[in-house]
């Protein structure tokens, strides 16, 4: 299957994993941070355990620092009940109806073990070997990773992911001026803990784009 675009490039992985985005309807109050409950228009399709995504898609919403560095959440629905939405965590932010979208996670869930992934030879585009984009959830353990062009894993807009004991590295070539071990881009709620992860650039970079429903890690 075809992955979004990468990071500065176009190109598909070794290993592709793509999950979807579902909008729900938009919210009849604003959430609060601090609170549990967020209330839509209308009934949402939304059941128990099922992960949300809101977005404030104004440009820097989040920081200033960069236009598209926009503020947003993944919140697991504890109850639904009717328009209500009550989640397992409070808000970190708060969120106005007018400039918030609202989204189902449908994530690809992905489990790799004791797995060896090679990317392509003679490869000249920036490619990741492992490319993930809304995932959920991931365990990647004892996965050793080589030959990307762009990154030996990328994980995009991902949620619940777990790497234990992971070797990722790409070609040390510095041929797209962005190349890293690893790449976390606007997922939350992971760990990485063990392995090796090395790269011409950043062994790990975290951070995100500004493409469509893009939020913080």
């Amino acid at each position: 299957s075809q992955a979004d675009d990468f990071l500065y490039a176009e190109g598909s992985g070794v290993l592709v994993a793509n999950g979807e985005l579902i909008p729900l309807p938009s919210l009849i109050q604003p959430a609060t941070a601090g609170h549990l409950t967020i209330e839509f228009v209308s009934p949402p399709d939304l059941g128990v355990d099922d992960v949300m995504v809101l977005f404030d898609r104004r440009e820097s919403s989040f920081s200033s620092h960069r236009p598209y560095y926009r503020n947003g959440e993944h919140l697991r629905a504890a109850a639904v009940k009717g328009s209500q939405v009550r989640v397992h965590r409070m808000l970190s932010e708060s969120y106005d109806p007018q400039h918030t979208d609202a989204y189902l996670l449908r994530g690809t869930p992905v489990t790799l073990r004791d797995l060896t992934v090679v990317g392509r030879p003679n490869e000249t585009a920036p490619r990741s070997v492992i490319s993930l984009d809304l995932a959920t959830p991931v365990r990647l353990e004892n996965v050793r990773v080589s030959g990307g062009t762009y990154s030996g894993i990328r994980l995009s807009r991902c949620h619940d992911f777990e790497l234990r004991g992971v070797v990722a590295f790409e070609d040390h070539l510095a041929s797209h001026r962005t190349d890293y071990g690893l790449v976390i881009g606007n997922s939350q709620r992971g760990r990485v803990s063990g392995g090796r992860f090395t790269a011409a650039r950043h062994a790990i970079a975290m951070g995100g784009i500004k493409n469509f429903s893009f939020l913080r890690n």
